[in-house]
């Protein structure tokens, strides 16, 4: 658990996202630049180079500059737990009526955190904030709110973990038994429809992408059940392929003889909606697939599954969308404050460009080789963006003290 320092005197346990130990990247992390050597042998070495200090040359005239640029990173530092918020909310709503078969999953447990995901989908547990004493009551903070989970855990690292709990939880998640097959479907689709009716505003996630993500989920479990036809008329006919992928078959208006053959996820979300396609295909399942009261609790776990999955990109893109609204708000004050230096480790340089972009070098030690992290796509991917701009804020404030003194 990081020690980060975060809202509140506590923390935030995921300022590096993703590790699994002090500065271990995602495993995704394999490429460094040709400009960042790391000597394989001691990773002590000195650090690349990184953006100086501000230079003292007409440092009266920088300090509003370096005010404004604080007032902006406190500010997104508050949309930022506005939309973590509202993502876990939103993901609590959707998952409601799966999470009461699924029960209760501990998601993480450790000396200094224990959370779950309880069975009314929200997420909710305690954590030892920063300064407090381990194992004593009096250093807990409870987490029972959206709002107090998302002032220590990034939502996009919940997801995440989440998902790997839940195929450990249930063994017979990923089965390929084909008894399953068909409710576990027919759940999928029913999850995916309501999915795409509460899109979380003003998060938008494109309905391709949409449609692509429950492809993916569904292809393992059509492979089972063979082609399926779930809608036919005189003008129309769509099916779900052995492969997972969405084929139709619809006659323009504008050219009442002739077919036309949709086979991508491009091509089909030109004639209908997401909550059209996934409402049909549920209608069709439940006919076939009824669901039951006694239904075994691996059919809603793997729905569950799924939706972190999907979750967990909304919620990147959501930071992504967050981290590029500040680099076009700051490009301003930052062309007259130049590069400025946010955190600077053995294993990391955080800073924020002279064109206001939010940019890092980042040691991925398992390998031994620097990253350099320089859109809001890539920084998403190791930094919660909360963290970020408290970093930002803190940092101007140690750089420019004047900044709060009596004037």
């Amino acid at each position: 658990m990081s020690s980060n320092p975060g809202r509140n005197g506590g923390i935030r346990a995921n300022a590096l996202r993703d590790q699994a130990a002090v500065n271990v990247l995602h495993p995704e992390v394999h490429v460094a630049p040709e400009d960042h050597p790391v000597d394989d042998g001691d990773l002590d070495d000195e650090p690349v180079t990184s953006p100086g200090p501000v230079e003292t040359i007409d440092r009266a005239s920088l300090v509003p500059v370096a005010s404004r640029l604080r007032a902006l990173a406190d500010r997104f530092a508050q949309r930022s737990i506005v939309a973590e918020v509202a993502l876990l909310d939103a993901f609590q709503r959707e998952t409601a009526p799966l999470a009461v078969n699924v029960g209760e999953v501990i998601v993480r447990d450790a000396d200094d955190e224990w959370i779950s995901f309880r069975t009314d989908g929200s997420f909710a547990g305690k954590v030892v904030p920063e300064g407090g004493k381990e194992g004593g009551p009096e250093g807990w903070r409870q987490l029972q709110t959206a709002r107090d989970v998302a002032e220590f855990y990034d939502p996009t690292d919940l997801f995440v973990d989440l998902a790997a709990r839940l195929a450990e939880t249930f063994p017979r998640l990923e089965s390929r038994d084909d008894s399953l097959a068909g409710p576990r479907l027919r759940s999928l689709a029913s999850a995916w429809a309501e999915h795409d009716a509460s899109d979380v505003e003003p998060i938008e996630t494109v309905e391709v992408g949409v449609v692509e993500r429950f492809e993916q989920a569904a292809a393992p479990l059509s492979e089972a059940l063979g082609e399926i036809i779930f809608l036919e008329e005189s003008d129309e006919r769509i099916k779900l392929s052995r492969d997972g992928t969405f084929i139709a078959e619809v006659v323009p208006e504008d050219d009442e003889n002739t077919w036309r053959t949709l086979r991508t996820a491009d091509d089909i979300t030109e004639y209908y909606t997401p909550t059209e396609l996934f409402a049909a295909l549920a209608d069709h399942l439940h006919g076939v697939y009824p669901a039951s009261s006694a239904e075994d609790p691996a059919i809603a776990a793997f729905t569950v599954h799924a939706l972190a999955q999907l979750w967990r990109e909304k919620a990147a893109d959501a930071e992504a969308t967050i981290l590029d609204g500040f680099n076009r708000a700051a490009s301003d004050l930052t062309a007259r404050l130049g590069e400025f230096l946010i955190v600077d480790d053995d294993d990391e340089q955080l800073f924020v460009a002279a064109d206001g972009s939010l940019e890092a070098h980042v040691l991925d030690r398992s390998i031994g080789q620097w990253r350099d992290l320089m859109s809001p796509d890539d920084l998403v991917e190791s930094y919660d963006p909360t963290d970020v701009f408290e970093d930002l804020a803190d940092a101007l404030t140690e750089a420019f003290p004047e900044m709060d003194r009596p004037a």
